[in-house]
């Protein structure tokens, strides 16, 4: 079967791979019939690499996709050959501490399609666990079903975005200087939302992100994260504790924001 597959860095080939594919217990068999080009995939082609994640061998790219079933593993229910469904890309370990709390999401075991070394979905046929396939309603297309995980990350985004006056905020900074390598690893400010709606700020011509006013701490001296990382309980993987903040914003409990807000404030 053909599939769009990154060699390396830069190129992208059309051909021919292994057509060796098993339908297990609980998956099901789909052609995909619409893949997004994520952002993600032209940076796998024009760096190599997105963050610890580098194309060592040839991979296939794609993970936003709508299919068709073509087989029914055995104790599936629900589904049948012919459905036209999504597929979420991430399949996490479904028996982690992360999985088992609710937030599969930052399971650091996920295995992402188009994420090196998982091969993608932009070809011909991928297996695929039914648990994490959904139908699609009749009148969504194709086209829009590929685009549900594109929304579903927007939607988080925007739901865990929602900052109110009053919120406390604290900035976790992984380098001394954006966009370099020399490491930092720590809490360096703490503030608070101030009352007031959202504005947009125009940085370009046609980059105008949403800003809150903000009111920061004064006296604050950077709190490195190791020597609290057994104390913070929104860290559900010690050794891989930076998989969290991947995700740009989230929302932590209120006894680790305190934790943390000493550490600044000795």
């Amino acid at each position: 079967m053909k599939a769009v597959v990154l060699e390396k860095q830069h190129v992208i080939s059309v051909r021919e791979v292994p057509a060796d594919l098993v339908c297990g217990p609980g998956q099901l068999r789909i052609a995909p019939h619409t893949v997004g080009i994520c952002g993600s995939d032209v940076h796998y082609y024009t760096h190599g690499r997105i963050g610890r994640y580098i194309v060592e061998a040839p991979m296939i790219l794609g993970h936003e996709a709508s299919g068709v079933v073509r087989e029914v593993g055995e104790g599936v229910e629900g589904f049948a050959v012919g459905d036209r469904v999504a597929m979420e890309p991430g399949v996490p370990d479904t028996g982690s501490r992360a999985a088992l709390a609710g937030m599969y999401n930052v399971d650091p075991a996920v295995r992402f399609w188009a994420t090196p070394p998982v091969d993608g979905c932009l070809v011909e046929e991928v297996v695929h666990p039914a648990a994490f396939t959904y139908h699609l309603p009749d009148n969504v297309s194709f086209a829009e079903g590929a685009l549900m995980e594109p929304l579903a990350v927007g939607m988080h985004a925007a739901t865990k975005a929602r900052i109110r006056p009053g919120d406390g905020i604290i900035y976790y900074a992984p380098t001394q200087t954006f966009g370099t390598k020399t490491p930092l690893q720590a809490f360096v400010a703490r503030g608070e939302i101030l009352p007031g709606e959202p504005y947009q700020v125009a940085m370009t011509d046609d980059f105008h992100p949403w800003r809150r006013d903000v009111r920061f701490a004064a006296d604050v001296r950077p709190a490195p994260i190791r020597p609290l990382l057994p104390q913070l309980t929104f860290i559900t993987d010690p050794q891989r504790w930076g998989y969290v903040f991947r995700f740009g914003l989230l929302s932590i409990p209120e006894a680790d924001f305190i934790r943390i807000m000493r550490a600044m404030h000795p």
